[in-house]
């Protein structure tokens, strides 16, 4: 009867030691096999259907006495979303200030073009923006096109225009 017990007690530390190393074992690689998963691309998650916006391109101004015409172009790109509408950014600087390149430009929002039916086509290019001038002043302009969610695209270049 002693020879059962014993037999017993055997392959319940034989089995204690299997799991001890078995299970170490097969948690390590789960934990390894974890890693290669994970690695990916790096950055801000973005959820897979937001592509990034459009840019804005051949921004130009036209001066007609105190009108401005500020116009643009949108590339369409593949795997860039058609903009739900663009940003006019304007910075307006005293004349006096021209030779001052180390000024600060602080540029404000003056105009949201949301891209509607009858307000904007999207197959127009160029797309256009008037303002009337005082003059006196230089003007900075930049665009930015948004997509439906409110994320900003690229900034357009400066273009620059003096009032007289």
């Amino acid at each position: 009867m002693l020879k059962n017990c014993d037999t017993v007690q055997n392959s319940k530390t034989t089995r204690e030691k299997t799991f001890n190393i078995i299970f170490p074992a097969v948690f390590f690689l789960l934990l390894i096999s974890l890693g290669f998963f994970a690695c990916g691309k790096k950055g801000p998650p973005v959820s897979p259907e937001q592509l990034p916006t459009c840019e804005i391109s051949d921004v130009k101004t036209t001066l007609m006495d105190d009108k401005l015409e500020l116009s643009w172009s949108v590339k369409s790109e593949k795997g860039f979303s058609k903009p739900a509408g663009f940003w006019i950014y304007r910075a307006k600087n005293p004349a006096s200030e021209a030779d001052c390149p180390n000024c600060p430009r602080i540029f404000k929002k003056v105009a949201d073009i949301s891209v509607k039916e009858g307000l904007l086509s999207l197959k127009k290019n160029p797309r256009v923006y008037y303002e009337t001038l005082n003059p006196g002043y230089i003007y900075r302009y930049k665009v930015i096109a948004y997509s439906r969610a409110g994320i900003p695209g690229k900034a357009s270049g400066i273009v620059e225009v003096m009032a007289k």
